[in-house]
């Protein structure tokens, strides 16, 4: 176990170096108005995913963790189903929305539709490929398809480095997913001929429990993505979009963050926290995971505070001086929000899904409420926007977590 933990944390240290240097090509060629349109367009993203998979990705790989072997093709043929419903109602959010997304987009930056259909269906395909290795405890295979693919993105974000337009540059970021589903079920080749072969029957009953789960996650990704999007639309008109570029280089390292820790985590110890049934076994796993944290929560901290100028460029570039000026209490924001993940994960481990939604709603419903009735004097002040934000979710995430444990027999 220790040794898949392992490549699957090379898997996403790669899936992270892609998006830095995504991140760092756009921010270097085109400055902070290169990364308005990156960070838009990851938005329209975060907003298509969820939908086309129907927020589903937990939701598969907890039902296909339970599923007893008999039951498991079922199951798959199930999720199958619904995830093909779920690509063509994003397909067909996607145009109902069109005028929107390119709104959110600058002035000289085209959406590419059919870029987008992919992404679409890519969504559930990966829900798909993902839910089944994880389920299964297949972690050497689900690390090896993530590192195999994103070794294929970075030879691409290669090749865009030699000249490409905005445009092309920014779509590498549609195309990602779309690579590493397409390699994880090339590894799962020949269990995909035993699924379309399969005789056993849809389970109808298995659709409500889907819906229910993935209704949270789709409204909370949903509702972040699009709060996302209108908060870089006000900093923009209050303050330009120098500063609006600076905003989406400062909330870029928390997705870094969960792909380095939290996710690694995740895949770790949510099996775990799913049946965990003592206090004293609750509280050991956030221990150990409080332990392993705190080492690169520190030593990033550290090394911030030291080179604060040097850090912000070499991920973006010196035109991000709002953000240069700022950065520690952006690093302290995403620290915050990182641990209202951590805390986060049992709610949902728990089947607590409505808590999970609150507390992942309240951080962007605070985000925004701030940043769109109190004006803002200064760049300054969204940083403490943003840990605001963070401490409230938080402590609400706390407060849930606390409870919850106090169901749990002690001994």
């Amino acid at each position: 176990m220790p040794i898949n933990i392992s490549l699957l944390s090379l898997g996403n240290a790669l899936r992270a170096i892609f998006m830095l240097l995504l991140t760092k090509l756009v921010a270097f060629s085109y400055g902070p108005s290169g990364l308005v349109a990156l960070g838009s367009l990851q938005n329209i993203l975060g907003i298509l995913a969820p939908v086309s998979s129907l927020g589903t990705n937990s939701a598969a790989t907890l039902l296909i963790s339970k599923a007893k072997q008999e039951k498991l093709n079922s199951v798959i043929l199930t999720l199958v189903f619904v995830l093909l419903v779920g690509s063509l109602i994003g397909i067909a959010l996607l145009f109902l929305l069109l005028s929107y997304f390119n709104n959110a987009m600058p002035a000289n930056v085209e959406l590419n539709v059919t870029a987008l259909i992919i992404y679409c269906f890519s969504s559930s395909l990966y829900a798909i490929a993902a839910g089944y290795l994880q389920g299964r405890t297949l972690i050497a295979s689900f690390a090896y398809g993530t590192i195999i693919g994103s070794v294929i993105n970075l030879l691409f974000l290669v090749w865009a480095a030699s000249g490409w337009s905005l445009n092309n540059t920014i779509n590498l970021a549609v195309f990602q997913l779309a690579i590493n589903a397409f390699v994880l079920l090339f590894i799962l080749r020949k269990d995909i001929w035993k699924w379309l072969f399969s005789t056993k029957k849809f389970q109808f009953s298995l659709v409500g429990s889907l819906l229910q789960v993935g209704l949270f996650s789709l409204t909370s990704g949903v509702i972040l993505s699009a709060g996302f999007i209108n908060i870089r639309q006000v900093i923009t008109e209050d303050m330009g979009i120098v500063a609006a570029g600076n905003w989406d280089a400062a909330i870029r390292t928390f997705p870094i963050i969960s792909l380095l820790v939290c996710m690694p985590i995740f895949s770790r110890y949510f099996s775990s926290l799913c049946i965990a049934s003592k206090r004293s076994e609750l509280f050991s796993i956030y221990k150990q995971i409080m332990f392993i944290t705190f080492i690169p929560f520190s030593l990033g901290l550290a090394i911030i505070f030291l080179f604060p100028s040097l850090i912000v460029e070499l991920l973006f570039s010196d035109s991000f001086v709002l953000y240069m000026q700022t950065i520690m209490l952006f690093i302290i924001g995403d620290i915050i929000r990182s641990y209202a993940t951590l805390l986060n994960y049992f709610n949902l481990a728990s089947l607590r899904y409505t808590r999970h939604f609150i507390g992942e709603l309240v951080f962007i419903v605070t985000l925004l409420f701030l940043i769109s009735f109190i004006p803002i004097n200064s760049f300054d002040q969204l940083a403490l926007f943003y840990i605001v934000s963070s401490s409230l979710s938080l402590t609400i995430v706390g407060i849930f977590f606390m409870r919850e444990a106090g169901n749990l027999s002690y001994i």
